[in-house]
């Protein structure tokens, strides 16, 4: 596959899906009443599908189970397709749904990590990374039911300066593949401040929250270029929208303080995260 291809397949699929979703749907919804119900979150599952369907392009179809853990990602995010699609069910059957998909991910994910894991490090970590993900998860819902305009920027942000910071990492696979969900939560933020209330993203936010700590995780575990304490503020990033809730009825300030904001959390991962010396010929 090209070089160039490559890229374009990573950011492309994903932002195109997510696009082409929100374009539909606000054709679909605009003159629904506002505030009528939005039980699906089809946002979510086609941004999640779309990220599958670039790690699938980019990487081949790898059966299942995939026998390597690059794999997993593209099986994770249907998973986490089904989990968006749930986002406007009551709490008690979400979190529960989301407990389930974090519970299956994780140990997915870290299968490189636990192969030198006793029974006791295994009982340890797990919950060390899989708790905080959940949370994460949680929390993204919440805070997209509260400050719909500006989760969104948060997301494209936190993901694009993680994306950024894995390629210093020289880990420029994950840096590509970061730059599919990033992408894809920017296209549906701009389209949630032009089209309006017709665009729910909650389902989105728990689609991004599923999917973009599977490479974190394989970012800390495939590299010794970032450390557990580098993922902390790759995962507070999102959450940095509360901090434009003084802006909450105006959109677009609040979008540019979250995504200013989240951006800057994000980026204090360079200070825990090691740059290889460069190779010398």
């Amino acid at each position: 596959m090209s070089v160039l291809l490559e890229p374009l397949i990573a950011v492309g699929v994903p932002a195109g899906a997510a696009g082409l979703a929100g374009i539909l749907l606000w054709l679909l919804r605009r003159h629904r009443p506002v505030g009528a119900p939005a039980p699906i979150g089809w946002e979510g599952a086609t941004l999640a599908l779309g990220i599958a369907g670039g790690v699938i392009l980019l990487r081949g179809w790898s059966g299942f189970p995939p026998t390597n853990v690059n794999d997993w990602p593209a099986f994770i995010a249907i998973l986490a397709a089904m989990v968006a699609l749930c986002t406007g069910l009551p709490w008690r059957v979400f979190a529960p749904l989301a407990l389930v998909a974090v519970a299956i991910s994780a140990p997915l994910i870290l299968s490189v990590a636990r192969r030198t894991w006793g029974l006791s490090e295994a009982a340890l970590w797990l919950p060390a990374l899989g708790i905080p993900w959940l949370i994460l998860i949680l929390l993204s819902r919440a805070t997209a039911e509260r400050l719909p305009a500006a989760i969104l920027p948060a997301w494209a942000a936190a993901v694009t300066v993680s994306s950024i910071i894995m390629l210093q990492a020289s880990s420029a696979s994950l840096a590509m593949v970061l730059g599919g969900p990033a992408a894809a939560a920017g296209a549906l933020a701009v389209l949630r401040l032009v089209c309006g209330d017709s665009l729910r993203p909650a389902s989105a936010a728990v689609a991004l929250a599923l999917t973009a700590p599977l490479w974190w995780l394989l970012a800390h575990t495939l590299t010794d270029n970032v450390p557990v304490l580098a993922l902390v503020p790759l995962a507070v990033a999102p959450l940095a929208a509360w901090l434009a809730w003084p802006l909450r009825a105006r959109p677009w300030p609040a979008a540019i303080v979250a995504a200013l904001a989240a951006g800057g959390i994000a980026a204090l991962s360079l200070v825990w995260v090691r740059v290889p010396p460069p190779v010398a010929w």
